[in-house]
C-alpha cells in the first residue's frame, strides 16, 4: 500500500493496482475473457456464462459444463419463472434443478445454431436466443418446442430483450422493436444503435451508441448527461433508489436520476479488468452487490465500502526555459535583463492513483491580466515578451480525488532596458518632429504641381462630355421605342392573368361542388341525435374537401359510429373518404345481424386492398385509412370497439382510460392477414367516449411551434368533462385556435364525443 492507499497486488498473471477498496477482482487466472450472462438463483449462487463454459459461484468456483459435449459452445444462462436455471448452447437447451444442481430436462437441436450472445425467458415461458450482429433470433414457444428462426430488418443487432408495457421489447440498429406474437416489428425509430434496456415501471431506460435516453408514453427523450464514454452497454436500477448503474466502453458509473449527475466513476485506473463493459454485463444481487462483466473477466463492487479519504498529488516545477535555454531556479530569482523576457515553466504532479487525471492551474502575478489563470491538462506555462517589472509565478495541482493543492510561488524581476530612460525618449521625440516637418514641406510642393495637371485634364474632359451628351440623346430615343414595346407585352400579360383567374375560379367551383357532395353523404346530425342525444362532432377540413370522415348507422337497439382518417387530405383524401363510406354501408347492410366490430374492419380492409389493386410492391402507394369503430348495444349497456391506429378514450369518474388500437392500417401492410381485435366495455351512466383522427394531436403551435401531442390532448379532454357536449366542442375549437396562432392548419381534424 502506497501513501495514497493504493493497493498493489501480485498474482501469477502479473501485478494489479487497486485504487478503490470497494472493487474486488474474482478469479483473474480462470475468468479472463468475455462473459455473456450473469444471474443468481434463490440459493444465493451466481451463474456466469462464457463462450465454452458455465461457472457457478458461491463458496467456491465450479465449472458446471465440464461434463457437457466438448463440441458445445456459445453458452448463455437465465432463470425460468419456476426458479430453475436454463442453460442454452449452440446444440440444445438444459433445465437445471436448483435444489439438486442436476439436469432435469433437455431439448437437443437437430441442427447446430449460430453463435449466441444472450438469452431471454418471458413470464409466459417463451424462450428467445439472441445472436446480436448476426441478425437471427431463435424463438421457442416453450421449453419442448423446436426453434423458429426470426430474421428481418428488425432483428438485426438485437442484444437484449425486456418485458415492458405488456410487450417484449428489444433494441436494434435504429431504435426499439417489439415481438408481435409471430415476428419482431418496429416500435420507435430513435436513429441510433440501442445496446441496452431496463424496464422501470412506466419508464423504459435505453442505452445507445450516443448516450442515455428514456421511452415513455410512446415518446423518446434523450438525456444530456456527461459520461466517461457515450456507449452504454448495460443498465441496472438500484432498488428503492433514484440511481442507475451504467456500464460503458470506459468503465461503469453511478448515475443520480434526480439531479442528472454522475456521482461515481470506476474504470481500469481503479483496478477494473478492462474498460469495456460487456453487453447486459451489470447485475445487482439481493445484497445490493454489483457484479461487473467486462471483456477481460468478472469483478464486484460494494458501494457501501467506498472510501471517503481524498489525496492531492505533489506539484513541482520540472524545468524552466529562458529564451529557449534551460536555467535553474536560482538564476531566475537573482533577476533578469530586459532582453531575458521569454519564459517557460514545465510543471509536473506525482500520483500513483491516476497519472492521466492530474490537472494544473497557474497564473503570473504582475501582468496587466495577472489573475487570469490557466486550468486543465496543460502543464506548460509560456510567457513571451514580458515587460520590465516584478513578477510572482503561482501554480498548483489536482488529482483524481478532485482536491487542489496549495499554491506554490516563484518570485523574480526583469530590469528596464536603456531605451526606456528619459533622455533617450526625448531625443527620439525631437527626431520625429524634424522628420514630420520635412515631410509636410515636400508634400505641399507636390500638391501645387498636381493642381496644375488637374486643370489641364478638366479642359480635355469637358470636350469629351459634350460628345457623350449627343450620344445619350440618341439612346434616349431608342429607349422610348423599347418602352412602347414593353407596354404591349404588359397588356398581353394582364390578359393571360385574367384567363388564369377564370380557370382558377372554375376549378374552385368544381371543388366546392365536390364538397357539397361529400357533406351530403355524411350522416344527418338529426339521425345521430335520436340515438346519442349528448354528442358532438368537431369536423375541421384543412382544405375545401376533407380526408377525415365520420359514419353512423342505426339498426334496432344497436348504433354504429365511426371516425376515420384517410391517406392524404384535400381532393385525394376526399375520394378515399367516399370510398370508405360506401364500403361501410355495403358491409353493414348486407347481413341481417350486425357483424362484430373487428370483422367489419377486416372486410373494409379487404375491400380497400382489392379496389385499389394493392399487392405490396416496392414502388406501390400505401393508400388506406386509420379508423375507430364503436358498436353501442343499448339493451346490454355495452360498447364493442375496434381500431386501426386510432384509439378510444373513456372518461369514467374523472379518470381517462385508453383502449389502444391495433398497430396496422386499413390497407396493405406487413400484418394484413392478421385480424383486428375487438374490445368490449360495459358502460355506466355519465360515461363519456371519444374517437378521433390524428389531426388535432399533430397540429403545430404554441410558443415553440411544437406538436400538440397526445398527453396534452388527454389533459384537454379531462379538463372539459364538467361541461355539456355542445360546449365541449366549442372549448376544443377555441383551444385549437389558441394553440395554432398564426400557424396554418396542417391536416384535417375530426373529434367525436358522446355521453351515455
Amino acid at each position: 500500500q502506497d501513501n495514497e492507499e493504493n493497493l498493489w497486488i501480485g498474482y501469477s498473471g502479473g501485478i494489479q493496482k487497486l485504487t478503490n477498496k470497494s472493487l474486488r477482482l474474482l478469479y483473474p487466472d480462470i475468468i479472463n475473457s468475455y462473459i455473456s450472462s450473469i444471474i443468481d438463483d434463490h440459493k444465493g449462487r451466481i451463474w456466469l456464462s462464457m463462450n465454452k463454459n458455465v461457472y457457478v459461484l458461491k463458496d467456491k468456483l465450479e465449472n458446471f459444463t465440464e461434463s457437457f459435449n466438448p463440441d458445445e459452445k456459445s453458452y448463455v444462462v437465465s432463470k425460468l419463472p419456476n426458479g430453475n436455471i436454463i442453460i442454452a448452447s449452440n446444440m440444445g437447451l438444459y433445465e437445471i434443478d436448483v435444489q439438486k444442481l442436476k439436469i432435469i430436462k433437455k431439448n437437443i437441436f437437430k441442427k447446430s445454431l449460430q453463435h449466441l450472445e444472450n438469452i431471454f425467458v418471458s413470464s409466459q415461458n417463451e424462450i428467445f436466443l439472441l445472436t446480436g450482429v448476426i441478425g437471427n433470433i431463435y424463438y421457442f414457444k416453450d421449453f419442448k418446442s423446436k426453434p423458429v428462426t426470426l430474421s428481418n430488418n428488425s432483428t438485426s443487432l438485437v442484444n437484449q430483450l425486456v418485458e415492458y408495457d405488456d410487450m417484449i421489447v428489444g433494441g436494434n440498429r435504429t431504435g426499439l422493436v417489439y415481438f408481435n406474437g409471430k415476428d419482431f416489428d418496429k416500435l420507435y425509430d430513435i436513429g441510433d444503435i440501442v445496446w441496452s434496456l431496463y424496464a422501470d415501471g412506466e419508464v423504459l431506460w435505453v442505452g445507445t451508441e450516443n448516450g442515455l435516453g428514456k421511452y415513455t408514453d410512446d415518446e423518446y427523450q434523450r438525456i444530456n448527461v456527461e459520461l466517461p464514454n457515450d456507449v452504454i452497454n448495460a443498465i441496472r436500477k438500484v432498488n428503492n433508489d433514484n440511481h442507475l448503474w451504467l456500464g460503458t466502453n470506459h468503465g461503469f458509473v453511478f448515475y443520480n436520476i434526480n439531479n442528472n449527475k454522475v456521482e461515481l466513476s470506476i474504470d481500469s485506473k481503479d483496478g477494473l479488468q478492462g474498460n469495456e463493459i460487456a453487453v447486459d454485463g451489470l447485475f445487482l444481487d439481493e445484497r445490493g452487490l454489483l457484479w461487473i462483466a467486462s471483456y477481460h473477466g468478472i469483478s464486484t463492487f460494494d458501494i457501501k465500502k467506498n472510501r471517503d479519504v481524498k489525496y492531492t498529488p505533489e506539484g513541482k516545477i520540472e524545468r524552466i526555459t529562458l529564451n529557449g535555454n534551460e536555467i535553474n531556479i536560482n538564476y531566475l530569482r537573482q533577476g533578469l535583463n530586459s532582453n531575458e523576457n521569454n519564459l517557460s515553466f514545465e510543471l509536473t504532479g506525482l500520483s500513483f492513483k491516476d497519472e492521466k487525471s492530474i490537472e494544473y492551474e497557474f497564473f503570473m502575478k504582475g501582468l496587466e491580466n495577472d489573475y487570469t489563470a490557466s486550468r486543465g491538462k496543460n502543464y506548460n506555462a509560456q510567457y513571451t515578451n514580458l515587460p520590465p517589472g516584478e513578477y510572482v509565478f503561482n501554480y498548483r495541482t489536482k488529482g483524481n480525488d478532485g482536491i487542489w493543492s496549495y499554491f506554490k510561488q516563484v518570485e523574480f524581476k526583469i530590469s528596464k532596458p536603456i531605451w526606456a530612460e528619459w533622455w533617450f525618449i526625448i531625443s527620439i521625440i525631437l527626431t520625429i518632429i524634424l522628420l514630420i516637418y520635412g515631410f509636410v514641406r515636400w508634400r505641399s510642393l507636390a500638391l501645387l504641381r498636381q493642381n496644375e495637371e488637374l486643370e489641364r485634364i478638366v479642359k480635355e474632359r469637358t470636350v469629351e462630355i459634350v460628345e457623350k451628351n449627343e450620344e445619350l440623346l440618341q439612346k434616349q430615343e431608342e429607349i422610348l421605342t423599347q418602352r412602347d414595346e414593353i407596354e404591349k407585352q404588359k397588356d398581353k400579360a394582364l390578359s393571360q392573368r385574367d384567363e388564369i383567374s377564370q380557370q382558377k375560379k372554375e376549378m374552385t367551383d368544381s371543388i366546392m361542388y365536390a364538397s357539397r357532395i361529400q357533406k351530403a353523404i355524411l350522416p344527418l346530425k338529426a339521425n345521430i341525435l335520436k340515438s346519442l342525444p349528448q354528442h358532438f362532432v368537431l369536423d375541421l377540413p384543412r382544405d375545401i374537401v376533407s380526408g377525415d370522415y365520420y359514419w353512423f348507422h342505426q339498426r334496432g337497439n344497436k348504433a354504429v359510429i365511426v371516425a376515420a382518417d384517410c391517406t392524404g387530405h384535400g381532393v385525394p383524401g376526399a375520394f378515399m373518404s367516399m370510398l370508405g363510406s360506401a364500403f361501410l354501408g355495403e358491409i353493414v347492410s348486407k347481413d341481417e345481424e350486425l357483424l362484430p366490430a373487428n370483422e367489419i374492419l377486416d372486410q373494409l380492409r379487404y375491400h380497400i386492398i382489392n379496389s385499389l389493386h394493392q399487392t405490396g410492391g416496392e414502388n406501390e402507394t400505401r393508400d388506406g385509412m386509420d379508423i375507430a369503430i364503436c358498436i353501442i348495444d343499448f339493451d346490454k349497456s355495452n360498447i364493442e370497439y375496434s381500431g386501426a391506429f386510432n384509439s378510444l378514450y373513456l372518461i369514467r369518474n374523472g379518470e381517462l382510460i385508453e383502449y389502444k388500437a391495433d398497430r396496422m392500417p386499413i390497407g396493405i401492410s406487413f400484418n394484413q392477414d392478421k385480424p383486428f381485435t375487438s374490445h368490449f366495455i360495459d358502460f355506466q351512466k355519465k360515461d363519456s367516449f371519444y374517437i378521433f383522427s390524428d389531426g388535432f394531436i399533430d397540429q403545430f403551435g404554441g410558443k415553440e411551434g411544437k406538436k400538440f401531442k397526445s398527453r396534452q390532448f388527454k389533459n384537454l379532454i379531462q379538463s372539459i368533462q364538467n361541461h355539456p357536449m355542445e360546449l365541449q366542442e366549442l372549448l376544443m375549437h377555441d383551444k385549437l385556435l389558441e394553440w395554432r396562432g398564426e400557424i396554418e392548419q396542417i391536416d384535417d381534424i375530426l373529434v367525436i364525443g358522446f355521453k351515455l
